[in-house]
């Protein structure tokens, strides 16, 4: 290399999905500054891993606990790696897959013109959902990792008079979360059948994740799918990125399923628990399905001179504002007759999917570590993981 010259051989333990192997390869230095050629030309990292066993050790760490998932590479491909090594492994990728997200490196696995609905015989329109929403991660607060910091510390300085050196310093200490769960921000873009979706994770708020949406949008070719529908709950934040960000929709609905909850509270709120309440709602959900928004709103105005509460005139009021705010989501009977979804489960699902690993028991992250982590789920849930590990890998 220019400006280096050869000063020996020197040899490294690697780590391989085989087990480890010994590696001779030369030792290049110059002017305080030493390299390895081979390591760079084998893709081994700075753990001592070759680029499969780096793609086994973040499979396993995705899946489970890191110490369990150190056990799991030690029995079945005799990797022998603490559980600090398999955290900081894994995490790193996830690092990594966000850069590739955000860079545009890393391109979707479907193009627009798979998302046609019908059979391949008569496809009809191509069609894709956007789904957004937040969920709660468990964090890690400052008190907890002070405590831990002063525990590494209080070790540190047992080995510094037992006479053995740390091998690195202790790193700067970063700032934990103010509160015990943190909101995590999720889009998911999807066609009719679930067979080709795309989804990201941010730990940023509103305009963070507002901003990644017009990105991926446009690297999925969003806007030349013929049919483009929002499905999400009626949140504000919510509200604000999608107009704002996939401004070219076909159509934005309202979940029904959070609509019906607005519904039956306020029924039980002005009927109480009985079965008159119930037929009330269904009757007014059945209308919002199959008439609009018309006839619910009516009825609703009629309830209100019926009850003499101001608990329950107020229960009617806000079911009312709720309504009026996003008549422009509720159009299900168009939805119905174009064959749209009007459910917004598979974005639930896709959430639960994303923040399983995050949810284990006794789990508390740190947010950028927890949207890492979700990254790495969502490039296997996006049908991209086969095409970042063969980046990674060249």
């Amino acid at each position: 290399m220019p400006g280096l010259r050869k000063a020996g051989v020197r040899t490294r333990q690697a780590i391989t999905v085989n087990g480890e192997i010994r590696v001779q390869r030369e030792y290049h230095w110059a002017k305080g500054r030493g390299v390895f050629p081979a390591d760079a030309a084998l893709n081994i990292d700075d753990h001592g891993m070759s680029p499969a066993a780096r793609e086994a050790v973040t499979m396993l760490g995705m899946t489970t606990e890191f110490r369990g998932a150190m056990a799991t590479a030690k029995r079945l491909g005799g990797i022998n790696l603490c559980a600090e090594t398999v955290r900081q492994v894994t995490l790193r990728e996830g690092g990594r897959v966000q850069s590739a997200a955000r860079d545009g490196s890393l391109g979707p696995s479907f193009t627009p013109e798979q998302t046609a609905t019908g059979p391949a015989t008569a496809p009809g329109p191509t069609r894709m959902y956007l789904g957004v929403d937040g969920v709660l991660v468990p964090t890690v607060l400052q008190s907890e990792k002070d405590k831990r910091r002063a525990q590494h510390v209080a070790r540190r300085t047992q080995r510094g008079r037992a006479g053995i050196a740390n091998a690195k310093p202790l790193p700067k200490p970063r700032p934990a979360s103010d509160q015990r769960y943190k909101d995590m921000k999720l889009g998911y873009f999807y066609d009719q059948t679930g067979e080709h979706h795309h989804v990201f994770a941010t730990q940023g708020d509103h305009r963070v994740f507002g901003q990644l949406l017009g990105q991926h949008a446009g690297r999925i070719g969003f806007a030349r799918v013929q049919e483009r529908v929002s499905l999400t709950d009626g949140a504000e934040w919510i509200k604000w990125a999608v107009y704002n960000n996939a401004p070219t929709l076909t159509g934005r609905l309202l979940d029904f399923y959070h609509l019906a909850q607005h519904v039956h509270a306020t029924a039980m709120a002005c009927l109480g628990d009985t079965p008159r309440a119930k037929d009330w709602a269904s009757r007014r959900l059945s209308e919002f399905k199959h008439q609009g928004a018309a006839e619910p709103l009516a009825e609703l105005e009629a309830l209100s001179k019926q009850v003499r509460a101001r608990s329950k005139r107020e229960s009617v009021r806000r079911l009312t504002n709720y309504i009026t705010e996003r008549l422009d989501m509720l159009d299900y009977p168009g939805a119905i007759a174009r064959g749209w979804h009007i459910g917004s489960g598979p974005t639930e699902a896709m959430c639960k999917n994303l923040t399983l690993r995050l949810r284990q028991s006794g789990m508390k992250w740190d947010a950028h570590h927890a949207a890492a982590m979700m990254s790495i789920i969502a490039l296997y849930e996006s049908g991209q993981a086969s095409a970042f590990w063969a980046k990674r890998a060249a």
